[in-house]
């Protein structure tokens, strides 16, 4: 009976030990998924507020804006009858401006 019950003391102790192990497995790996989460919500912050700088300043050097923004590009803005725009931009109510 005492041998047996230190075989089945010793499986639970290893038991709890997996168990705490695939613990801070699963708890290391949430914290890298957490990270890079935390990266790419900064970095997408980083670029809204480049896109949304040149915009402001209305910046015509194209280099710049290639380095926020692919060239294939596409935004749609609402129309807005106190800010001048070229008719052509606008499709199907709303204004549209690519690259």
């Amino acid at each position: 009976t005492r041998l047996r019950k230190k075989a089945y003391t010793k499986k639970l102790k290893e038991l709890v030990d997996d168990l705490e192990r695939q613990r801070e497995e699963e708890d290391r790996a949430k914290d890298v998924l957490a990270s890079r989460a935390l990266e790419e919500v900064h970095h997408r912050n980083t670029v809204v507020h480049s896109f949304l700088h040149c915009r402001a300043r209305d910046e015509r050097d194209r280099r710049k804006w290639a380095q926020v923004l692919d060239e294939d590009c596409v935004l749609t803005l609402p129309i807005t009858p106190y800010r001048f725009f070229p008719r052509g931009e606008v499709h199907k109510g709303v204004r549209v401006v690519q690259g």
